[in-house]
């Protein structure tokens, strides 16, 4: 079984193939194949504005893009992150469109990037993975899956084609090269 994904047949959007959201709200993370097109339940019908300070009454959401095809092409390969920022009342919000574009195809490159996800907020894309596809969960890298939240601290080491942040470092590896 896959997550619920965009572009696994062929045609104009396959380039998409592999793609799933899942869109976290506080410390509830639920898939939501229709933030693939902007069109989530808290986007609908939100006017989007190009200054965060025209949303000043805000609250922080996040759309996790996931990329499926890790081992044997079934596990989670990439997650990345993208905040946005709706004001549900007056129905307007910010996020910037090109990052959230660039995250798309970086989660597709296999980047692990989820800074500014707490570890509750971690916990749940990992809980809302298994929920839905127990065996995309099972054929995820065990590293990919700590990222999540999945796997005890410690249990897992920077593997060589595991996870990599923003920059392209293996987690820890920034904070090794500033000590």
């Amino acid at each position: 079984m896959r997550l619920q994904l965009v572009g696994t047949r062929p045609g104009p959007h396959s380039h998409l193939g592999g793609l799933a959201a899942i869109l976290v709200d506080g410390d509830r993370a639920t898939v939501s194949p229709g933030a693939l097109h902007a069109k989530s339940p808290v986007e609908q019908g939100v006017r989007w504005v190009d200054d965060p300070a025209q949303v000043p009454g805000a609250r922080q959401y996040w759309v996790v893009w996931i990329a499926q095809g890790g081992a044997g092409g079934r596990g989670v390969r990439g997650a990345v992150a993208s905040p946005m920022w709706i004001d549900r009342q007056a129905m307007v919000g910010y996020k910037h469109l090109a990052r959230h574009v660039n995250d798309m195809s970086r989660a597709l490159k296999g980047v692990i990037d989820l800074e500014g996800l707490s570890d509750a907020q971690r916990r749940a894309v990992g809980e809302a993975i298994r929920a839905r596809a127990p065996q995309v969960w099972e054929a995820t890298d065990p590293a990919v899956r700590a990222a999540l939240g999945g796997e005890p601290a410690g249990t897992v080491g920077p593997a060589e084609g595991g996870p990599t942040s923003r920059d392209g470092a293996a987690p820890g590896d920034r904070d090794a090269a500033t000590s």
